[in-house]
């Protein structure tokens, strides 16, 4: 337990509904469990610890966290993509589908009943260089693909 002064707050999570839709909100995850809100409302108490009396918006503070646990926090800018020769890649590949969701690429094959969640945001650097192994390695199964989505 990183906080121990925040046991009040994890217990909150089992405790209230409104508490856990709330924290939702914040996940790039499209179901996150009990486990991914604990460690975002980990991620905001120590943003909140290490911010110090430093006055920033919202926004800055969510993104800055991002930077720095960007598996858990979703983007909150709707306005992230994928480049179209990545997309039209993902798209030839059959029984593999894909959307973005939250700044994340969520992905399921419906072939072998696998999907998942992309870890890093469509913004991020390791996104960046995921975009470019399929560009450069141009996978047409999912077999090819699978290793580069983890």
């Amino acid at each position: 337990m990183l906080f121990p002064e925040l046991s009040g707050l994890r217990a909150r999570l089992w405790e209230s509904e409104d508490f856990r839709s709330c924290l939702a909100l914040l996940c790039g995850h499209k179901q996150p469990n009990t486990g991914d809100l604990e460690v975002i409302l980990e991620v905001l108490a120590g943003g909140l610890i290490s911010r110090g009396d430093r006055r920033i918006s919202v926004r800055q503070f969510l993104d800055c966290l991002r930077e720095r646990h960007s598996c858990y926090l979703r983007v909150l800018d709707d306005g992230v993509s994928m480049r179209p020769a990545v997309e039209k890649i993902l798209s030839g590949i059959e029984g593999f589908e894909f959307e973005l969701y939250r700044g994340y690429l969520h992905w399921r094959f419906d072939v072998a009943f696998m999907d998942g969640c992309f870890s890093y945001c469509c913004g991020s650097k390791k996104f960046g260089q995921f975009q470019d192994l399929v560009e450069s390695r141009r996978p047409v199964s999912f077999d090819e693909l699978e290793r580069y989505l983890q």
